[in-house]
């Protein structure tokens, strides 16, 4: 059997191994159940959450860390929860108005409101 060029320069074991390897994915994919299977994927939020209150909110409403001159957080950490829907353009939104607020001469507020659902 002649090799693709990509693969002449592997050893005759590194090739078995590789060929076991494909046999025992093609058998897993065989067995496999779509109906059996658990997905789950979140979005990591709130841990660094925005809002008015010291204690319980580590950054505030414009996205400065407390405590910490020139560091602000533009993520969805700031985020208090976990929005019902894919969180890609509220995070988008956040990170543009906070830029917004670094580069203008006043900082654009972000309220808990429009970040999630947790208002509290």
């Amino acid at each position: 059997m002649e090799l693709p060029d990509r693969l002449e320069n592997f050893t005759k074991e590194q090739l078995m191994h590789l060929d076991m390897l494909v046999d025992q994915l093609d058998e897993a994919l065989r067995d496999a159940d779509p109906r059996g299977m658990h997905l789950a994927a979140f979005h990591p939020t709130g841990t660094a959450r925005a809002g008015g209150d010291a204690q319980r909110s580590p950054v505030d409403g414009h996205g400065r860390l407390r405590g910490v001159d020139g560091v602000w957080v533009a993520d969805a950490s700031i985020v208090p929860s976990c929005p019902e829907v894919n969180p890609q353009v509220t995070i988008m939104t956040l990170a543009l108005s906070i830029a917004a607020g670094i580069v203008g001469s006043e900082p654009v507020a972000v309220s808990a409101r429009s970040a999630g659902k947790d208002t509290t």
